[in-house]
């Protein structure tokens, strides 16, 4: 009858451990949902349905095996280890799931090319590679925390703290923050889990309240940060990136420039004097790898400042091209970015604090632990100068280092093709293309606005986008920029996308009498650059009224090549001052863009507060009732029975086995053999005989001093239980206290023998 008994238990406390995990799975799955306009399409949504699902069945499974709670967790993270290997190891796994020095050299290197690539992509993000890496791994680990913290340690309460985690992430990025169905169904499946584990725990209706209860508080906490947080308002937040690429006053470096540039106040970036006579872009990053929904920055080869300073050569550039060294002094404010601004091509910097390397493709300057704000740097640049007879004369020869800058996706629009041939039509060289593919957009109707875009609901720098600028001819210097570079490799031109300052505005003159330029974060900018073999890269500005247009895109000769119209002047040997960004839009009001303050941290720091008020909650509340309990012993009726139930509490708190049969003098002989000191087992003694005393007379209340002597027996007693339980045991006791739940009626806290 036993054996069935017992048979019947493990057959329902196997059954609740499978619908744990299945609860745990859906919440899982409703955590990721939310990240739906984070990244682009579905499929990285199925890729975290599938880890996280092998992970928490997995466990799950070697539990039903008989593998303990404990262990489930370790096995449950190689497997995580064996699936990261099986799908992005590149194949050099034995038997393809075990590591070896192969995949696990690849496994890092996608873990390098996650900072550079989220500092670099817009939102929605691309789900390339190294971030699809990123969120396998991540939902593996929380899979991982959920088993650990709901299974292996029974606190499925603290189950809410890795959801939370997740669900910071649409509060960082998306402008409307955590959809609400999304962040409902959390809330309904956090619910659902605490009902299953209080089921699970055999708990009276009571006990099923109080697990309610704890759900409610978490759905309180979630509510308050969906209506403070200013991730949650339309207007409140900026594009973030783990790496702390731009917050505040400044340029965001993703490609969705035009939430920076619609911006209602303007502020200061940086300021600048040059040796140059002429003014210069400032560059911070360029965008060479295209999808076809977006512009990306493509890794690539990285190396640290040498102790000189000194960078280079210039990718591309033969000795044969005329050039003039310039040195210019940058001072910069609250820009914060992990690129140095400086014009191109850079040859070396100076002065600069912090760990930086230069990537000797694009020469750019970078750093993951420093940031550009604050600082106050010397940099030698090129002024170059290609004869036209050199840029004509420029083959098709394209270097190996090069040629991934021709890569399309696929299919392209027709329009753009078509738009590209009809831009170019009669031009014989590459570079004549190049110049007319300029001045088909200054020349052809286009015009300069940030709300059209917004408006009608093509802003960004897709191929889709681009199609419908073609046709609208309305937009600013993102939609410039990627159409132009999308039509030179269309025509077999190497293109990217650089992004950027304006020259600025001179407001004052230095202490030699050079001319201080002031840059405001108005004047960021995007504009192309494209690769001519013995010249290398050099920009163009399609911006219709905006920057300066290079003098060696005004030809001077040959007057049988297409003839450009540019806006500055024929023949300038100095290109034409920058105009600003405040231009007016297709309805003639005036847009003034630039940057605020709003601080991006502002919702992760909320979600962290509410997990910390969450996880320290329990803890807090049975300590207010352990300081209640002393003073009833101070000052109430029946002190001793007060005691002895802080007393069964604690213990009930650290697991020790009970029972509600058990009589004081039971208990106490049983908690005996868990205290080491002599003294706290004779503290244990002495409150044991009060509450027998109490029970068989309760007409004489002990007097002040034995009620104190009492408390303090009391607290030996239970510092002496915590002292000598293991490690994880005060954890779990401290942070996820059962006495706060009720058991069942009549058992004080305790179980029966049946159930032990």
């Amino acid at each position: 009858m036993s054996s069935a008994a017992d048979t019947q238990g493990q057959s329902r406390a196997s059954r609740g451990q499978w619908r744990l995990t299945g609860v745990l799975y859906v919440l899982l799955l409703a955590a990721a949902a939310t990240l739906t306009g984070v990244f682009a399409g579905a499929g990285w949504w199925w890729l975290m349905a599938f880890v996280g699902g092998l992970v928490l069945f997995a466990g799950a499974g070697l539990r039903a095996a008989g593998v303990s709670r404990s262990l489930s967790p370790v096995f449950s993270a190689l497997i995580l280890i064996g699936t990261l290997t099986a799908i992005f190891g590149g194949g050099a796994g034995f038997l393809l799931v075990i590591p070896t020095p192969s995949s696990i050299a690849r496994l890092l290197e996608l873990a390098g090319q996650v900072v550079p690539t989220i500092s670099t992509q817009g939102v929605p993000a691309q789900p390339v590679e190294e971030l699809l890496f990123l969120l396998a791994a991540g939902t593996g680990l929380v899979a991982l925390a959920l088993e650990l913290l709901a299974v292996a340690l029974r606190l499925p309460a603290m189950a809410g703290i890795p959801i939370l985690m997740v669900l910071s992430v649409p509060v960082i990025f998306l402008d409307g923050g955590i959809n609400l169905f999304w962040l409902v169904l959390c809330i309904a499946a956090y619910a659902w889990l605490l009902r299953i584990d209080v089921r699970m725990r055999r708990f009276a209706p009571r006990g099923a309240f109080a697990s309610i209860s704890a759900a409610a508080s978490v759905i309180v906490v979630a509510l308050i940060v969906a209506v403070t947080a200013p991730g949650f308002a339309p207007d409140g937040s900026i594009p973030f990136s783990v790496s702390g690429v731009i917050v505040g006053n400044g340029v965001n470096p993703l490609i969705d420039l035009g939430k920076d540039l619609r911006r209602p106040q303007a502020t200061t970036v940086l300021s600048y004097s040059t040796t140059s006579t002429d003014q210069a872009y400032l560059k911070l990053t360029t965008l060479d790898r295209f999808t076809g929904a977006t512009w990306t920055h493509a890794r690539s080869e990285t190396k640290a400042l040498p102790d000189d300073d000194s960078i280079g050569p210039a990718p591309g550039l033969n000795d044969s091209v005329e050039r003039t060294k310039i040195r210019t002094r940058v001072s910069v404010g609250d820009l914060r970015s992990p690129w140095l601004p400086v014009p191109y091509p850079v040859l070396g910097v100076h002065g600069q604090t912090g760990a930086w390397t230069w990537a000797p493709r694009d020469l750019t300057i970078a750093s993951t632990s420093a940031s550009a704000g604050q600082q106050t740097y010397s940099a030698t640049s090129l002024i170059v100068k290609p004869s036209e007879e050199q840029l004509r004369a420029a083959n098709s020869f394209i270097p190996q280092s090069v040629r991934a800058d021709l890569e399309l996706p696929g299919s392209v629009p027709t329009i753009i093709t078509k738009a590209a041939e009809k831009a170019t039509k009669g031009a014989t060289s590459e570079y004549e293309r190049a110049v007319a593919l300029q001045n088909y957009f200054r020349n052809s109707g286009f015009e300069y606005s940030l709300q059209t875009p917004l408006e009608q609901g093509y802003d960004g720098d897709g191929l889709a986008v681009i199609a419908t600028f073609l046709t609208k001819k309305s937009g600013y210097c993102v939609h410039f920029a990627s159409a132009m570079a999308v039509m030179a490799r269309v025509l077999g031109i190497p293109a990217r996308v650089a992004i950027g300052y304006l020259p600025g505005t001179g407001t004052a003159t230095d202490s030699s009498g050079r001319t201080v330029y002031t840059v405001t974060s108005d004047e960021l900018h995007s504009w192309p650059e494209l690769y001519f073999a013995g010249v290398g890269w050099l920009a163009f500005e399609p911006t219709v009224g905006q920057g300066v247009v290079p003098s060696y895109t005004i030809p001077q000769s040959d007057p049988s090549g297409p003839a450009p119209t540019s806006t500055a002047t024929a023949g300038a040997s100095a290109p034409t001052p920058s105009t600003g960004s405040r231009l007016p839009d297709q309805n003639g009001s005036a847009s003034t863009p630039g940057a605020t303050t709003t601080d991006a941290t502002l919702p992760a720091l909320l979600i962290v507060l509410a997990a910390l008020i969450l996880a320290l909650l329990p803890a807090g509340s049975r300590l207010i009732v352990r300081r209640r309990r002393r003073s009833r012993v101070i000052t109430g009726e029946l002190p001793a029975s007060v005691a002895w139930r802080e007393l069964r509490d604690t213990a009930r708190d650290l697991r020790a086995p009970m029972y509600s049969t058990q009589t004081p003098r039971a208990f106490a002989d049983h908690i005996a053999s868990r205290l080491r000191d002599p003294n706290d087992t004779d503290a244990l003694t002495r409150v044991r005989d009060a509450v027998e005393r109490e029970a068989f007379d309760r007409q004489a209340p002990p007097d002040t001093d034995e009620r104190r002597a009492l408390v303090r027996d009391l607290d030996a007693v239970v510092a002496g239980l915590y002292r000598d339980a293991p490690t994880m045991a005060r954890f779990v006791a401290r942070f996820s206290p059962v006495s706060l739940v009720p058991a069942l009626p009549g058992s004080d806290g305790s179980r029966s023998a049946h159930n032990a």
